[in-house]
């Protein structure tokens, strides 16, 4: 029971032949480009002196997540490089909001809530993050979950 010989011959020499293709180009599951900003500002006087508001957003490029196969004239099956599979381009943003004082004479106290991948806020989704030679979905992650973090500080 189980494969053949043949089939498992094959199945190895696609593994090969899809990383020795892939020399010189950027590793698969890698983005080949990624965007991150990240602001805040700090009111410094008036009635919301010592607050502070941010956020962040990161933006992340597709990447291959499998090559369809291609059968070369030798019975040799191929991966075909040059037309991968994509994974989307994905966006996640961040929040913070904080406050900062001075408590017991010269120490710094700063309250802050961290507020991370708000497009999340179900996080019930799935992200296909391989994908089989026929097209398939061969494996999926969960998307990362909204996360709410509350950090309090004191500064000596």
């Amino acid at each position: 029971s189980g494969n053949t010989t043949t089939q498992q011959i094959n199945d190895r020499l696609l593994d090969y032949y899809s990383i020795k293709g892939q020399e010189g180009r950027p590793q698969a599951e890698q983005r080949k480009w990624r965007l991150n900003a990240v602001t805040r500002y700090s009111f410094s006087e008036g009635r919301l002196k010592g607050f502070s508001v941010g956020g962040a957003v990161r933006w992340e490029d597709a990447y291959a997540t499998g090559y369809p196969i291609l059968n070369d004239p030798r019975g040799i099956i191929l991966p075909d490089i040059a037309h991968p599979y994509l994974a989307d381009t994905e966006m996640s943003s961040d929040l913070t909001l904080g406050y900062r004082r001075r408590i017991l004479g010269n120490r710094d106290w700063t309250a802050q809530l961290n507020v991370r991948n708000l497009q999340n806020w179900r996080s019930d989704r799935v992200t296909a993050v391989r994908h089989q030679p026929d097209g398939s979905i061969a494996r999926v992650r969960f998307d990362p979950p909204l996360q709410i973090l509350l950090t309090n500080t004191v500064r000596f």
